[in-house]
């Protein structure tokens, strides 16, 4: 799926706890989970994925926000709950972890029904938030889904359905790939802007380096308008891409694999 009406069937990975991940496997698999949280990052497509899968399942999408503001219905419906967007509503929470106890208090107020909850990689509070949701889960089991990246199949039968690459889809992908760029077109956002940043694919930079700038200009802006209203400061593109290779340059220079926030 991504945000411009292109469907594809997307896929995920399970992190089982002391065993790793699991094979791929299609979303629709985990369609008989009593519940689960959908893991991804910034533009990959939690929200079509939620959609989609409340319409094929019986289920009712609703965003964080509506369902902490707005209550429960009445009635729960006859399939999964589709909470979407946990982040957002941490984004604009002074503390983080009130937003998943007002979540929590719905789904206990509803009789704890079936859920999945989506939320950014990075919003994440792994073992703190898993406990917390299994409290709730009508089996007392919560499955952790890691949402993939679009593979080549995916990419072109997205790019084959967008007016401005459909001629040329097989060429986009090489050019990304001959540029080093390939990665970020398995996010659907990036996928979608890189298409319009260099049109059907004969529009690419000169240089490879000129290429990485266009993308990363692409990656430093804030897409999401919850978290852009959110935000207290809202730096240039141009601090953001200092800020980014002084961080970078720090890792490379002191071995070590990430930073804590």
């Amino acid at each position: 799926m991504t945000d411009r009406g292109v469907f594809v069937s997307r896929r995920a990975k399970e992190r089982i706890e002391g065993k790793g991940a699991t094979e791929p496997r299609p979303l629709s698999a985990w369609r008989a989970a009593d519940a689960y949280v959908l893991l991804a990052e910034p533009g990959a497509g939690k929200t079509r994925a939620f959609q989609t899968e409340a319409e094929a399942s019986g289920g009712e999408y609703i965003t964080a926000r509506n369902f902490i503001a707005l209550g429960p219905t009445s009635r729960p419906p006859e399939g999964p709950l589709f909470i979407d967007g946990l982040d957002e509503v941490r984004a604009g929470s002074p503390s983080r972890r009130e937003p998943l106890e007002e979540i929590r208090k719905q789904l206990n107020v509803l009789g704890r029904p079936r859920f999945r909850i989506s939320c950014r990689e990075a919003d994440w509070l792994g073992a703190v938030d898993r406990d917390a949701l299994r409290a709730v889960a009508p089996s007392g089991e919560l499955s952790e889904l890691h949402l993939l990246p679009l593979d080549d199949e995916e990419i072109l039968a997205i790019l084959s359905r967008n007016r401005s690459a459909a001629a040329n889809a097989a060429e986009f992908l090489s050019q990304a790939k001959q540029h080093g760029v390939r990665a970020l077109l398995g996010n659907p956002l990036l996928l979608n802007l890189m298409v319009e940043a260099v049109g059907s694919g004969d529009q690419w930079p000169n240089g490879r380096a000129d290429v990485y700038r266009l993308a990363c200009e692409r990656l430093a802006a804030e897409y999401n308008d919850e978290h852009r209203t959110e935000s207290k400061v809202a730096p240039s593109t141009e601090v953001l891409l200092d800020d980014a290779g002084l961080l970078s340059a720090l890792l490379l220079l002191s071995g070590t694999e990430g930073f804590a926030v």
